[in-house]
């Protein structure tokens, strides 16, 4: 958990497939502000891994599955998926 925090210089965050987890708040701090996430599944995250209004950048066709998904759509977590 909160493996990036305070890194203020981080902006974008292209994920690996090879990630199936993210810790609770790893980005917290960080001025990211886009991450694409290349899996079709939801991968599973902690809670809050991003700051509110994370554009996350997702696999066409995989919008709403992210969206629907309990670990991603947390009511308290604006995120914006879109779809690439």
């Amino acid at each position: 958990a909160s493996a990036f925090y305070m890194c203020r210089d981080l902006k974008y965050v292209n994920l690996p497939r090879s990630v199936e987890y993210i810790g609770a708040s790893s980005f917290i701090g960080t001025n990211v502000q886009e991450v694409t996430v290349p899996r079709k599944k939801p991968i599973k995250i902690g809670i809050g891994p991003f700051n509110d209004y994370t554009v996350i950048y997702v696999p066409k066709g995989t919008a709403e599955a992210y969206s629907k998904d309990h670990d991603w759509g947390w009511e308290w977590k604006h995120y914006q998926f879109v779809e690439i």
